[in-house]
């Protein structure tokens, strides 16, 4: 019995732990220029390249400054126009900053739940950037210098908020909508506990009962 509880305790104790969930944006750094102002829905067609989720939207915001108080709508949709997740994203929503030089950064909201990419299939994410009035505030012509998980992507845009049907320019983006997506991280079990787990079975392991006289 001793040394059954032994391997049950020492089994346990190397069991992996749940990972923490972080996150990058599917564009990253990047280099362009500042447009002017647009009315339409901005944003990239993409491949998904490996089996990871979507945690929330962003849209890029010149010079740190929000959106003069108001939100703005972001969307993911499939290749074939289905909407699979909608934020809007605020002034005082929180922000990823880049290093490509430009003066700005993606401020994001997480979606309500997850949206799971299939490997190979194309996506579509877009920002309403009507609802953002002052002038310059997109990246026309983005090409990424930093892609996480995703490939294969071109300026994706619409003249409303809607399925952003328009593609052109492979290789480049609008910014415009981005996406936020899901890095799976395995926590290693620290060797101290691992190391107690086994002065215990073998504690267990060696202990004799005692008899009674």
């Amino acid at each position: 019995m001793p040394r059954t509880v032994a391997a049950i305790t020492l089994c346990l104790c190397m069991l992996p732990l749940p990972g923490f969930a972080t996150f990058l944006p599917g564009i990253g750094d990047f280099t362009g220029s500042s447009a002017g102002a647009s009315n339409g829905t901005l944003g990239f067609r993409f491949r998904a390249t490996m089996a990871t989720s979507v945690l929330g939207l962003a849209v890029w915001d010149r010079n740190n400054d929000g959106f003069s108080g108001n939100t703005v709508d972001v969307g993911l949709w499939s290749d074939a126009g289905a909407l699979l997740g909608q934020v809007q994203v605020a002034s005082s929503d929180p922000t990823i900053a880049v290093t490509g030089g430009l003066s700005g950064s993606y401020r994001y909201d997480f979606l309500s739940s997850p949206i799971a990419l299939t490997v190979g299939s194309y996506y579509r994410v877009g920002a309403d950037m009507s609802d953002i009035p002052e002038a310059g505030e997109y990246i026309i012509g983005a090409v990424p210098t930093d892609l996480n998980y995703i490939d294969d992507i071109s300026r994706a845009l619409s003249g409303s908020f809607n399925f952003p049907s328009i593609t052109t320019d492979p290789g480049q983006a609008y910014l415009g909508g981005n996406i936020l997506l899901e890095v799976p991280q395995d926590v290693p079990v620290p060797p101290s506990a691992l190391l107690l787990a086994v002065g215990i079975g073998g504690f267990l392991a060696l202990r004799k009962p005692k008899r009674r006289a």
